[in-house]
């Protein structure tokens, strides 16, 4: 019972993630609310009210990466999480459906399928990202962009998806629960939409892994 209550827990876990907007990143970054419909609630107002904050305006990283596609982007991501009990596959898709100078909007859609219980399709929702936001004054802007405050860059990786080929930063770290040390290793690059590519995640003591990775890139040019 523990096993499967940690499995899904972890699930919980990687489905916050894409909540986040962080598409698969552990650190979280602050965006702009969104209505049902993915409607922008006020992203222009929302840095306007920052202007008057301590800390740098900086470009936000979402942004800063998803602007360089063109709308309609999807990308297609793909995890499995496992242990001796279950087996749960989780997919993901993200679809760039707005950009302008101000903002951009992210349309998110997950399944999750569990070997035990069957499929759950989810409806998909969006999620805006200002085009910038205040860096608090304490937070240094490499630090921001890592996935994790734990995470060390310990090399450079091409990593291939499909014919294409994605010259990665690798990172590693390992993250501390009551159900012990969990190893963690994350690809991400610049040139992927979501810059995430992928993470693998092993913790030895229950003998509970998960590998998430990207399965499919459309890339849409700007006309």
């Amino acid at each position: 019972m523990y096993m499967k209550n940690l499995l899904c827990g972890l699930l919980v876990l990687s489905i916050g993630a894409h909540l986040l907007g962080c598409q698969g990143q552990v650190a979280s970054t602050p965006k702009a609310a969104t209505t049902g419909k993915g409607e922008s609630k006020g992203s222009e107002a929302t840095v306007s009210k920052e202007d008057s904050a301590p800390g740098s305006l900086e470009e936000h990283p979402e942004y800063g990466n998803w602007k360089q596609f063109g709308v309609g982007t999807i990308v297609r991501r793909k995890k499995t999480i496992s242990n001796d009990k279950e087996t749960v596959t989780v997919t993901t898709q993200l679809r760039l459906v707005e950009k302008d100078e101000k903002h951009i909007t992210v349309e998110t859609q997950i399944d999750v399928e569990r070997s035990l219980s069957g499929k759950e399709v989810n409806p998909p929702f969006q999620v805006d990202f200002p085009a910038s936001f205040r860096l608090p004054p304490s937070v240094k802007m490499e630090q921001f962009l890592l996935p994790s405050l734990k995470a060390k860059q310990v090399g450079e990786e091409s990593v291939q998806i499909g014919n294409d080929l994605f010259d990665s930063l690798k990172f590693e770290w390992t993250e501390k629960n009551e159900a012990g040390p969990m190893s963690v290793k994350y690809w991400q690059s610049q040139r992927m939409p979501g810059r995430f590519v992928r993470q693998e995640q092993n913790t030895e003591s229950l003998n509970t892994k998960s590998l998430e990775e990207v399965i499919e890139v459309k890339l849409v040019k700007d006309p």
